[in-house]
């Protein structure tokens, strides 16, 4: 082919770009193409759609950024929803923890005792107490062990190191008289050589002998008398000096039910308990067996003792319904119930005043009308050797923890059965038996020791301020309560909260060193163990009626070093002892989340008592009157459907719960408890307003308010026997520990707002 001459022979270079016939038709060139047709339309409309865009943002610019910066806001608000959400679970991040020792220790004792493998919203209580419970080992012969008795053991331990370390003194009364109680009881070796004498000593020469083994000698009256006045044995009923309820400026003698050897009625008469009620009565044959009964009469002994308080106890009454329990009566009134006793010498010895005379028409008070008006018909048809086999027991079983060791075990192995304890040979520490037995003889003078060797004091203005914000926060929600219906009983109850006589710490007037001393001037210790119980209970019978009948001191019904706070209805008073200022229920320096979770949890529920179910059966005073209550029938009739709706929301979320307790037992106390968690989380939230946040405990992951809640469920943390739990939750009257964290915790719907409990309902019943 011949090739084309000139200028067309061979492109030039710009002629290849400007020509989109060669090559690949122009695909990937650049410059002006001339276009026709679909690819001319498609093209036209995407330039006037960015023509378009770009006159729409200059025309509304303003209104572009704000949807853009509401976009952000919205994607910032979910980003922190998240964040919250997730953080609840998650570790907590603060700008600052709390470094001081004082919070370190409270993070310490906190975490020590949780289980963090449980989640807070399934299982609070395992995730509070769960490691507190394989923390502390149930004593031996316990079948419950709780905060509370740790707190008693720390206090034994004190006393212990106090007896110790106190300076001898060649004074035979005061101090010295509690060391030398307290090395009697210690030397084991005496007390195994006295018992030896126990039945010629006691079962013969003083009683007159017992029907199961001997003639006897006296009737059952005098052996009766004996018994109360000698050595406080009280077979039929107790008799103590009380505030008065029907007048509670004056103090009172009051007579009521004696302790029984098996916990309850049900116990006696349910063929559920038949386990327990058959080591009942072998429990009273080897005893008997001990004392020189042989094994048949020892087991005639036994079911006649056994049947014999089955009677005695139906007649207890069992309601919490103050106007069906207390009748005021005189003196010849009870010779018209039990014509057998003379009154008034009896009551004449007992209280050793030959100053202040008993007579016919003196006051007492009956604690159970039922029960006392039929005692008669109880005593008089059964034969006197009956009567008499019944009262000896009574004296043995109640000094079995002062004989010898044979017998000892014998009633430690009984106890265990009925704790719960499979059977060992653990036993507890006899140090600490004797201690607990000081304690229940001597309280008066160890408050003192205490009180005088331990600072105590600083901590009353704190725990006073605690207390009057609770109380406060009480009135200020007075309508919420189911039972407040109208203005009147809201002025009522407020009035009565007013009139709350608080006593916090100690009694007033405690004597001091040389106060006790005088205190303890007739106290005689013994060589022999019994009778220095004896000697201890003639003692303390005494003191009780000279300081409250004759000079009115100020005299608590529980020991100051106990960890209790307690509101006695007689009186309006609350009584707040220095020993539940203790850690883990309360430290002064710990953070507020921590004390108002438990202590004015505590505080709470007890000052409700005062304004609901018996409570308002008193007036402002804390007087008690025929027919009287201090709200309304309406309001009456609110709370008990507010308790029935209680009852069946419980049955309801836990289908088991009637099997485990008595529903009717725990439900006044269930809804005391759910109020005054919320009283006391409100209380704590006040506070928290006015001063301001706490910072966080290091090493937890828990915010204030979640702190709030694990202290009020630690300082009700406790390690139960399931046949402890079998024998005694269906007479209790207040939840056991698991089930009061998890019922009032659930009632409470800032509790689920607080660990974000999603899946979980509250179960609070409206108002």
């Amino acid at each position: 082919m011949a090739k084309a001459s000139g200028d067309e022979s061979e492109p030039k270079e710009n002629d290849k770009l400007n020509n989109p016939g060669n090559g690949d038709n122009g695909a990937n060139l650049r410059g002006p193409v001339e276009v026709t047709g679909k690819e001319s339309t498609r093209t036209q409309l995407m330039l006037e759609r960015w023509d378009s865009a770009k006159t729409f943002i200059s025309e509304n610019f303003y209104r572009v950024i704000l949807v853009l910066t509401a976009l952000v806001l919205i994607l910032l608000f979910v980003v922190l929803t998240l964040a919250i959400i997730l953080g609840t679970r998650g570790t907590i991040t603060f700008p600052m923890k709390c470094e001081s020792a004082s919070c370190l220790k409270a993070a310490a004792v906190t975490l020590s005792n949780l289980d963090l493998k449980n989640d807070q919203c399934e299982n609070f209580w395992s995730y509070s107490c769960g490691n507190w419970i394989k923390n502390n080992k149930i004593p031996p012969e316990r079948g419950i062990y709780s905060v509370k008795d740790g707190i008693r053991h720390e206090t034994n331990l004190k006393i212990l190191n106090l007896l110790h370390t106190l300076p001898a003194s060649n004074q035979k009364h005061g101090f010295d008289t509690m060391r030398r109680f307290y090395e009697t009881c210690m030397d084991l070796d005496r007390v195994d050589h006295d018992s030896k004498k126990f039945v010629d000593d006691y079962l013969v020469a003083k009683l007159g002998g017992w029907a199961p083994m001997h003639r006897v000698k006296l009737d059952w009256h005098k052996v009766l008398e004996y018994l109360q006045i000698d050595y406080g044995v009280a077979p039929f009923f107790r008799i103590s000096v009380e505030t008065n309820d029907y007048d509670p400026t004056a103090p009172t003698i009051k007579i009521s039910p004696p302790e029984f050897g098996l916990p309850s009625r049900e116990h006696y008469w349910n063929p559920k308990y038949e386990k327990i009620q058959q080591r009942y009565r072998s429990y009273i044959l080897e005893v008997c067996k001990q004392v020189g009964v042989n094994p048949a009469q020892g087991q005639r002994a036994a079911d006649m003792i056994f049947n014999y308080e089955r009677k005695l106890i139906e007649f207890v009454s069992d309601t919490w319904n103050v106007s069906q329990l207390l009748e005021r009566t005189k003196i010849r009134d009870l010779r018209a119930m039990l014509p057998n006793i003379k009154w008034i010498e009896f009551m004449q010895t007992y209280s050793d005043l030959n100053d202040l005379p008993f007579k016919d028409n003196t006051q007492v008070v009956i604690v159970d009308k039922k029960y006392l008006r039929s005692l008669v018909n109880i005593l008089s048809p059964y034969a006197d050797d009956v009567i008499n086999t019944f009262l000896i027991w009574k004296f043995i079983h109640e000094y079995a923890p002062y004989m010898n060791e044979d017998v000892r075990n014998i009633q430690i192995a009984w106890k265990k059965s009925l704790n719960g304890v499979e059977q060992s040979y653990e036993k507890e520490e006899r140090w600490e038996f004797c201690v607990e037995t000081l304690k229940k003889f001597y309280g008066q003078g160890l408050t003192s020791l205490l009180v005088d060797k331990n600072d105590v004091s600083h901590k009353f203005l704190a725990v006073e301020q605690l207390l009057e914000r609770v109380r406060n926060k009480i009135k200020e929600r007075l309508f919420r309560f189911p039972w407040v219906t109208d203005r009147d009983t809201s002025e009522r109850l407020r009035d009565k909260l007013d009139m709350l006589n608080v006593k916090l710490g100690y009694p007033e007037g405690l004597p001091d060193g040389e106060g006790m001393e005088k205190y303890y001037l007739s106290a005689v210790v013994d060589s022999s163990l019994i009778k220095s119980v004896s000697n201890a209970y003639s003692f303390q019978r005494k003191k009780l009626f000279q300081t409250l009948l004759k000079s009115s001191t100020d005299v608590w019904p529980f020991s100051p070093f106990e960890p209790e706070v307690h509101y006695q209805y007689a009186g309006n008073i609350l009584y707040v002892g220095f020993g539940i200022m203790t850690s883990p229920i309360y430290e002064h320096d710990f953070p507020l989340a921590m004390n108002y979770g438990s202590l004015s949890f505590h505080i709470a529920s007890e000052i409700f008592k005062a304004i609901s179910f018996r409570g308002v059966f008193y007036d402002r005073n804390g007087q008690f009157s025929e027919g009287f209550t201090i709200i309304t029938e309406e309001a009456n009739e609110a709370l008990n459907s507010s308790t029935a709706c209680l009852a069946e929301k419980l049955m309801q979320h836990n289908v088991t719960i009637s099997d485990q307790v008595n529903i009717d037992l725990i439900l006044p106390q269930t809804v005391i408890d759910i109020d005054a968690l919320q009283i006391a989380y409100e209380a704590y939230m006040q506070l928290v307003t006015l001063e301001g946040q706490e910072h966080p405990l290091p090493g937890l992951s828990l915010y204030n308010d979640q702190l709030f809640y694990v202290s009020f469920a630690q300082s009700l943390c406790e390690s139960v026997r399931d046949g402890y739990a079998d024998n005694y939750f269906q007479i209790m009257k207040t939840l056991p520990g698991k089930l009061r964290v998890e019922t009032v915790t659930r009632n409470i719907p800032q509790f689920l707002k607080s660990f974000n409990c999603r899946s979980q309902e509250s179960i609070k019943c409206p108002k």
